[in-house]
């Protein structure tokens, strides 16, 4: 069953700082759910996080999206933070859909967003990459996010399924 973060879970602020603007909220490590099986953040998610704040302060906050992806939620900080920069920026329309392969790893991402208050915002599909959503997203999608599994390990690992395939690349590191 997930589990709310724990003393041994990474401290993070709550804010980043955008390399151009002010701190911005977003998800927060003590309101993130985890589970054994899947993938929690590390410092790959927490880059993407703060390029996400950095590329909002740039460009995103004059023209927010209105509709984010992320494929491989995980526990679901990552498609949290986004759906936080978009409710926070004062949208009123934007929706935020999270895929994952790992069915506790939706439960995560579901229990992470009801956390942040975003859960009425956050679609959230237990399949492989786009499944069912490739159609009905197509052209709809503003803002894509994706960590893909990356760290070089035999190919068998990759099939491997569970907390391995968050992180399995393959030989050629996918």
């Amino acid at each position: 069953t997930p589990r709310a973060a724990g003393a041994t879970a990474a401290k993070r602020r709550r804010t980043r700082r955008g390399a151009m603007g002010p701190k911005r909220d977003i998800a927060r490590i003590p309101d993130t759910v985890f589970h054994k099986e899947v993938y929690e953040p590390a410092e790959d998610s927490f880059l993407l996080v703060d390029t996400l704040v950095a590329e909002w302060d740039a460009r995103l906050a004059n023209d927010p999206p209105r509709c984010a992806l992320e494929v491989g939620s995980g526990t679901g900080y990552v498609i949290a933070s986004a759906a936080v920069l978009m409710r926070d920026s004062g949208l009123d329309d934007f929706r935020c859909h999270a895929t994952d392969v790992n069915p506790d790893a939706v439960a995560c991402t579901r229990a992470t967003a009801d956390a942040h208050g975003v859960g009425d915002r956050v679609t959230i599909i237990q399949c492989d990459l786009l499944g069912p959503l490739r159609e009905s997203l197509r052209g709809k999608v503003d803002l894509l996010l994706f960590n893909p599994p990356y760290v070089l390990t035999p190919s068998e690992e990759v099939a491997a399924g569970g907390i391995a395939a968050a992180w399995a690349g393959g030989k050629d590191g996918r």
